[in-house]
């Protein structure tokens, strides 16, 4: 019932479940490893996940700068997408400054007839500039749907809203690795790359098995008392980090501070949208055209069809075991070559 919304089955879901849980989670094990390494440490806490193992160059980016990286970052995709990002520099579609009173975050809004807004607080660190890339992705999706779709077809839904914008992370972070001119800008380039993939593609599967088993429990007729739900999250959070990291005895209880859970099979979602555009992404940054252009097809393209059907016209089907395979060994390459620079 919580996916039929999405237009997508059972099937999904439990296929998104077992790529990051079990085929592919030894590759976080890994990285669990080199993090040890990096901290010097024999075993992990749970609070040194939280820590930045890899320290950020002090490195400044003015909007002109920012805009000079988006441009380059996004250029295989042509001239009209490019021509929409001039727009929105030119027409003044972004609220940049940070001020007293300012709405927190950063966002992208409009409706049909209005142009694609932009909110955020540009601070001159690279985090903005992906911010802003983040939040052009969306515009652009936005104004692409809006002028090749009738008024009722053109609000995409939230299953393939992130592609856009998570794509454009991508290629942005991408080029920034391949231009780096020192070791420790690239280290903290791939571990920021590397720390995104987890958070949507393991830690959300992680969360989404946790949230499926309490609501089976449920439809069961079985007891949930807070013991119940605790020693759950407590066993699955012991098979997540393996050996590598010790349970705080209260870490049980961080379950009841997630908001996602609450919103009924939510998160899983992340995860397909970051494994969609790791893949689109690394084809794009090789100049793959017909990628290119299915992709570009693909943000026109509204909700005038299913999301599944959408993204398989996009060349990523999600109900295909490859399309998860490719984006879990794209991590696993960012993986080797972090490892080779420590």
């Amino acid at each position: 019932a919580s996916i039929f919304g999405d237009e997508v089955t059972e099937d999904l879901f439990y296929k998104v479940l077992k790529a990051a849980n079990e085929d592919y989670h030894k590759y976080y094990l890994e990285y669990l490893d080199v993090i040890k390494k990096l901290m010097n440490k024999q075993t992990l806490e749970m609070w040194d996940l939280r820590y930045p193992a890899v320290k950020e160059p002090d490195k400044k980016y003015s909007l002109d700068d920012a805009f000079e990286l988006i441009f380059e970052a996004t250029k295989n995709f042509g001239d009209d997408y490019q021509k929409i990002l001039t727009k929105a520099r030119e027409e003044k579609w972004i609220d940049y400054m940070p001020h007293e009173g300012k709405r927190h975050g950063a966002y992208s809004s409009g409706c049909y007839d209005s142009s694609p807004y932009i909110l955020t607080s540009y601070i001159n660190d690279v985090e903005s500039v992906f911010t802003l890339i983040h939040e052009l992705g969306h515009s652009v999706h936005s104004y692409l749907s809006n002028h090749n779709q009738e008024y009722v077809n053109s609000d995409y839904r939230i299953f393939v809203a992130e592609v856009a914008s998570t794509v454009n992370e991508n290629l942005l972070i991408q080029l920034l690795i391949k231009n780096s001119t020192s070791i420790e800008e690239k280290k903290f380039l791939l571990f920021r790359k590397l720390d995104d993939f987890i958070g949507c593609c393991y830690r959300q599967p992680f969360f989404a098995n946790f949230e499926n088993i309490l609501h089976q429990k449920a439809a069961n007729n079985e007891g949930l008392s807070n013991q119940t739900i605790t020693d759950i999250y407590e066993k699955l959070s012991k098979e997540y980090y393996g050996d590598k990291v010790n349970l705080h005895e209260y870490s049980k209880y961080t379950c009841y501070g997630v908001p996602h859970f609450y919103y009924n099979y939510y998160v899983y979602k992340y995860t397909v949208g970051m494994c969609v555009s790791s893949v689109i992404a690394k084809r794009i940054f090789y100049g793959e055209k017909e990628q290119i252009e299915k992709y570009l097809n693909f943000l026109k393209s509204g909700s005038s069809k299913s999301p599944v059907e959408l993204l398989t016209e996009a060349g990523v089907n999600p109900l295909d075991e490859n399309l998860y395979k490719e984006a879990f060994e794209n991590f696993k390459k960012d993986l080797e070559e972090f490892k080779s620079l420590i």
